[in-house]
């Protein structure tokens, strides 16, 4: 309804409360008239004055109950009003509360306040001016960054369903003392200990490379040991081509059997891929089962821990691997075979 028809109905409402009063006013006039004529038995003046006085009392009357109604509902609006209005202030405040919270937070830690300014205001953009599509991606990604953070942050650990990718390569270009990683043969090659369909030869596991070699120029020390979880693979084949990749990236490379591990604390079976970056949290990847080794490698699930014990205890096992694991030049040397600790 427009303004001009809501007036109109107002209008209309008035003038019939008007007539109503005007017509009791009448009314109690006219019996007023009557009863005063029968009762003094007068039809003069003293009649008239009864009916306009009593006329005006009932006209007086109706407007004070009016009135009456009126500062009922006036009351009544204003408190609505002023409650409506104490919810408003309070949660003002308490928006104000939480910003000056979060501007404190932000400004006590790393966190540019520029870059979460621009992060806002991007994330706001795009809401409004991109199609529906583009901005049901990107809020599907915002919430995938907060949920991310609220796992660190909750639980010391972060879980991805499928293969990463993002938080590998991006922790390799951020390292910058170390990185202390196993690696499956299972996981990085076929049954026959070739890679054709392992890790080293999709994108993923070349850019991861590269970014290693990076790092290396850095001043970061990677060492990466091959862990030969097929029995028939032999490490001086195909397989070895993949070795001598990260030998001449500057990564130091060594060679374990499995067998070899019994009696130091680390079951023979109990191998998996996982990677230490700065000593300070830990990488790992959880393979499925492949009845059919030629196929590619799937991995279930990856997930970064920053719990210390955690990571203390990766670190341990690394370093046990390490010292029984056979130097890479032992192996391009012909002499692959049982290996004598390294006390």
């Amino acid at each position: 309804m427009d303004s001009s028809a809501t007036e109109r109905t107002v209008t209309k409402q008035r003038f019939s409360i008007i007539v109503r009063k005007v017509i009791v006013t009448v009314i109690v006039g006219i019996l007023a008239y009557v009863l005063t004529e029968k009762l003094l038995d007068d039809d003069g003046p003293w009649a008239i004055m009864a009916s306009v006085f009593l006329g005006g009392v009932a006209f007086v009357t109706q407007f004070l109950v009016d009135v009456e109604r009126r500062m009922e509902r006036l009351e009544k609006s204003q408190s609505e009003h002023r409650k409506a209005l104490d919810r408003r202030v309070d949660i003002r405040f308490r928006q104000i509360g939480e910003a000056t919270k979060l501007h404190d937070m932000v400004f006590e830690s790393n966190i540019s306040t520029t870059d979460i300014g621009e992060l806002i205001q991007s994330a706001v953009k795009v809401d409004r001016q991109t199609p529906r599509l583009m901005a049901d991606l990107a809020k599907s990604e915002r919430n995938r960054m907060i949920d991310f953070l609220r796992q660190l942050h909750r639980n010391g650990e972060a879980f991805y369903e499928g293969e990463d990718r993002d938080w590998l390569l991006g922790l390799t270009q951020h390292v910058t003392t170390s990185i202390k990683a196993t690696s499956l043969t299972t996981v990085d090659s076929s049954s026959a200990g070739t890679p054709d369909n392992g890790l080293w030869q999709t994108d993923l596991g070349m850019r991861y490379l590269e970014f290693q070699k990076d790092a290396i120029q850095r001043g970061t020390r990677v060492q990466r040991i091959f862990v030969l979880d097929i029995p028939s693979v032999d490490p001086i084949g195909p397989f070895i081509d993949i070795m001598q990749q990260h030998r001449d990236a500057g990564v130091d490379v060594r060679v374990i059997n499995p067998l070899d591990a019994q009696g130091d604390g680390v079951s023979p079976n109990a191998h998996y891929d996982f990677i230490v970056f700065d000593d300070s949290l830990t990488y790992e990847t959880t393979p499925a089962a492949r009845p059919d080794l030629k196929t590619a490698p799937y991995i279930l699930h990856t997930r970064i821990r920053i719990q210390p014990e955690i990571v203390e205890e990766r670190i341990r096992r690394f370093d046990k691997l390490w010292r029984i694991a056979q130097d890479f030049d032992m192996v391009v040397a012909g002499q692959w075979g049982h290996i004598q600790r390294d006390h």
